[in-house]
Formats: C-alpha cells, structure tokens, sequence
C-alpha cells in the first residue's frame, strides 16, 4: 500500500469517491434528490463533528494532521492543537448553516450552495483525511445541482 493512503482509510477513501462521482452524475437528471442529499450530508456533518469534538478533540489533531497537505498540517499541529474544540464548533457550525440554508427558497439556497462549495474546497487539503478529490467532486455536483434547479430547460418549465 502506497504511503499516502493508510490502509485503514482504502474503505472510506474509495467509498467517499464513488459516492461524490454518483452525486454528480445524479445532479445533471435529479438535482432536487442531490439538494437534499447535501442538506444529509452537512447536517450529519455538523453533529458528528460537534459530538466528535466534544468526546475526543485530540482525534481532530493527531487524526487529520497526518494526512493533510503540508500547509494544513502546519496549521493543524501549531493554532489549531491548541484550540480543537472551538474551532470545530465553528466549523460545525457552519456546515449546519448550510444545510439550513440548502433547504430553504432559492435565493437562500444560492449562499448554502456557496458556503458548501468553500466547505469543500477547504477541506480538500485535509488529503486523504477528506477523501481528496471526492471533495472537489462534490463541489462540482452542489454547483451543478444548484444550477439545475435555478435554470430548467425550457420543456421543463413550459410542462408545469
């Protein structure tokens, strides 16, 4: 096995890339089943990190600094060591905000689908830790599922 995938993450990290290819072809014929699938996705994210954090915050540290990118490990061994919880809190957050905001009226789904398209592309660093390049997949799929919500073709609006 390669040094950059731990063969504990194979599962998860060959698991996480089918499933965001899957969302993404999904989203060119069924963006609205996608939609809500992101709202899952952020939602579960949000409270798995918050009880995560709060049972074990060094798994933040220890977990994600070994497979992240250089830049992200500095950052994940130096500020964010001494500070997990809060800032997964945030973090937490802010995936919650964006589920909310995904499920809600078009205008408010246009900031949740670009809070989760920065989500995404922030965690990509994390490497592995994030399933890299199921993350920049998954980006691709929240845009192409906003857009096709936002502009049907015309058979599509004409027919309701």
């Amino acid at each position: 096995m390669n040094d950059w995938l731990p063969p504990d993450f194979v599962g998860q990290y060959v698991g996480s890339n089918v499933i965001a290819i899957a969302l993404l072809l999904a989203a060119f014929r069924w963006p609205q089943v996608v939609r809500w699938a992101f709202v899952v996705v952020f939602a579960g994210g949000a409270i798995a990190n918050a009880v995560m954090v709060t049972l074990d915050p060094q798994l933040y540290v220890e977990g994600y600094a070994a497979l992240a990118w250089p830049l992200y490990r500095g950052f994940i061994e130096g500020t964010f060591s001494r500070f997990p919880v809060p800032m997964v809190l945030a973090i937490a957050a802010g995936q919650g905000l964006v589920a909310l905001l995904l499920a809600r009226s078009r205008r408010l789904r246009w900031l949740g689908v670009a809070g989760g398209v920065v989500f995404l592309l922030a965690v990509a660093p994390l490497g592995v830790g994030s399933g890299f390049p199921a993350t920049v997949v998954m980006a691709l799929a929240l845009i192409t599922a906003g857009r096709r919500l936002t502009y049907r073709p015309l058979s599509a609006a004409a027919a309701q």
